[in-house]
Parts: C-alpha cells; sequence; structure tokens
C-alpha cells in the first residue's frame, strides 16, 4: 500500500522537488566552507550511525532504512566501521 493511501497526508513535508533541496544544501555547504557536501544521503548514514550508536536494535535500524536483509549485511558492517 502506497504511503499516501495509507496514511492520507493533508499537506506536503517540503514544497519542492528533491533537487531544489539537495541543491540548497550543497549551497549550504559551500558557504560554510564544510568538508563535506551535505545531502540526503549523508544526512541518511548520519541519522542511521547515531541510531546504531545509540543502540537501536540492528534489525530496527535495518527495516527503517528500508533494506533488504542483502543490502543489510554490507551496510551494517560499514556502520560498524564508521562507529568505531
Amino acid at each position: 500500500m502506497a504511503y499516501a493511501e495509507k496514511y492520507t497526508p493533508v499537506e506536503m513535508a517540503f514544497e519542492c522537488s528533491y533537487k531544489p533541496l539537495e541543491e540548497g544544501m550543497a549551497e549550504i555547504s559551500k558557504v560554510f566552507k564544510w568538508p563535506v557536501t551535505l545531502g540526503f544521503t549523508v544526512l541518511r548514514w548520519t541519522a542511521a550511525l547515531r541510531d546504531l550508536q545509540s543502540g537501536m536494535p540492528p534489525e530496527q535500524l535495518r527495516l527503517k532504512m528500508g533494506l533488504s536483509e542483502l543490502q543489510w549485511n554490507e551496510t551494517l558492517a560499514l556502520l560498524r566501521r564508521l562507529a568505531v
């Protein structure tokens, strides 16, 4: 079942598409001279790493990230290396 059918949202979280948001985050990275370009991928991995470090069970994190068990094996190994 699609998200919109299941939850029937009344308004959008963002009033624009993915690309302008990603470009805006890249611009913020330049303005603040950050060594990493801010983007949805960086935010997703940062959130996953923090969840793992705070004790979220790996299976719950896998489901939150929407990964298959096969994808999860590699992702969990990478997250554990980052957590060191």
